[in-house]
Formats: C-alpha cells, structure tokens, sequence
C-alpha cells in the first residue's frame, strides 16, 4: 500500500466516524420519527465500496496513468451499478420508508462523491 492510499484510507475513516455523529445527532436529538434501522449499515456500504474503489483507482493509476480516465469510467459506472442494485433491493422490501431512505442515500451520496473529487485530485498531483 502507498502512502497516498493510506492517507486517502484515513480520510475515508474520519468521513464516515464525521457521518456517524452527524447521522446519530440528527436521529436522536432532532426527529426520531425519521430513524432509519438500515443507517449503520448503508455507512458501512458506502465506507466497504469507497474503500475498494479507491483502492483500484489508486492501482490503476500506478500502473499507467495515461490509461486512467478510461479505467476511471470504467470503475464508476460499476460503483454507479452497485448503488442502483442497492437501492432496487432496498426498496424493494422497504416501500413504507422510501423517502427518507432515498433522502439519505442522496446525501450520503454527494458526501462520498466530493470526497472521490478530492481523493483523485490528491492521485493526480503525486
């Protein structure tokens, strides 16, 4: 492992614990009714698959970096597949709360998607 991934694996860690006090300040203090049971685990869902993209991102970088946009692509449409299956199946057995379960996602979404923007920018500069 590089130092480079190692960094971005660190920042990932303090993104999702920041996730996780947010997410348990506004369940608990501001709205219970809104409680998802599925949070943790769509935490760690995001947290497994940032992790392992960023992880061949930062290979394939490595490996030859002329290359990369295509394998870029490449690996988020897959990240963009896997999002859309984990919705479908979510849904699919959890209709009554899918609003706030799509809200949710939204927002954890864009979190780790600015964070993607920063961690390939940090790929580019070493």
């Amino acid at each position: 492992m590089s130092k480079l991934f190692v960094k971005v694996l660190i920042a990932l860690v303090l993104v999702t614990i920041a996730l996780i006090a947010v997410g348990y300040i506004l369940f608990n203090y501001l709205d219970k009714s809104y409680y998802l049971p599925v949070f943790p685990y769509m935490l760690f869902f995001f947290f497994v698959v940032n992790v392992t993209v960023q992880y061949f991102k930062q290979r394939i970088f490595k490996i030859k970096a002329t290359s990369f946009p295509r394998h870029l692509m490449a690996i988020n449409g897959a990240k963009i597949f896997i999002y859309i299956v984990y919705i479908f199946a979510y849904l699919f057995f959890h209709r009554d709360d899918a609003k706030v379960f799509l809200i949710v996602f939204l927002f954890l979404y864009f979190v780790y998607f600015i964070f993607d923007l920063i961690a390939i920018k940090q790929y580019s500069k070493e």
